[in-house]
């Protein structure tokens, strides 16, 4: 459980953000655990009670701090894919309602999250792909003759 600062800010979750600052504690560590939890700063920065100005601020001025809010939204990006292919793989139970009541569930999985990991991890194979072919011959007289709206050049 996260602990409270003077300001009221809640604590950083030790670990929250392997690395660069995981000491970090007070609205800093609040905002960089909060980052990578939700992936908004906006949200980030209401948890942490600060505003986004200085957030923003905080990452201009401190190297340091720039490459933890980098770390923590890789590690956000990290879960959502996980969560990606947790959905894809094991699927989840959807309920199934009659007269307004559960009477079972549905085990769902997610093709289109499926498609999205292949496409991310294996581009060349999963590539989309197109090719345009073209049969019969136009001459250069013929499309300079439609351009100029006429049969001009034309024998």
């Amino acid at each position: 459980m996260a602990k409270t600062t003077k300001k009221g800010a809640k604590k950083a979750p030790r670990g929250a953000v392997s690395g660069t600052l995981k000491k970090e504690d007070g609205e800093r560590g609040v905002f960089l655990a909060s980052l990578v939890d939700t992936g908004n700063v906006t949200k980030a920065c209401e948890i942490a009670k600060i505003g986004r100005r200085t957030a923003y601020n905080w990452r201009a001025a401190d190297e340091k701090f720039a490459a933890a809010w980098e770390e923590a939204k890789q590690i956000g990006l990290e879960g959502l894919e996980d969560e990606a292919r947790r959905r894809a793989h094991e699927g989840w139970d959807e309920p199934k309602f009659h007269d307004g009541k559960v009477c079972g569930h549905v085990r769902k999985f997610s093709d289109t999250l499926l498609i999205f990991l292949l496409k991310g991890g294996m581009p060349e194979k999963y590539k989309e792909r197109a090719t345009v072919e073209h049969s019969g011959n136009v001459t250069l007289t013929q499309i300079l003759a439609e351009i100029d709206g006429g049969t001009k050049g034309l024998d």
